[in-house]
């Protein structure tokens, strides 16, 4: 299955290259790997949403993508 990739505000190493906007993954993969496909896991410094819906890290494992679903990464957003 395929998904597509959204990044907001967010800049690592890790990520493809720029244009790349589809991951193809195994048919009932999670969240978390589709984030470790990505190469980062680890990293819970972003917020995650899929199809607009936001997924806390608590979440990432239980949550299934469908083909066709988005996924959407970007840095918190902090002010003072």
């Amino acid at each position: 299955m395929k998904i597509h990739l959204q990044f907001i505000a967010l800049r690592l190493a890790e990520l493809p290259t720029e244009g790349k906007d589809e991951l193809e993954l195994e048919e009932g993969a999670s969240l978390t790997e589709a984030l470790d496909a990505l190469g980062i896991s680890d990293n819970k410094s972003y917020m995650t949403l899929v199809n607009e819906s936001s997924i806390p890290g608590t979440e990432r494992a239980t949550t299934i993508l469908a083909d066709g679903d988005t996924l959407t990464l970007f840095s918190p957003i902090k002010g003072g």
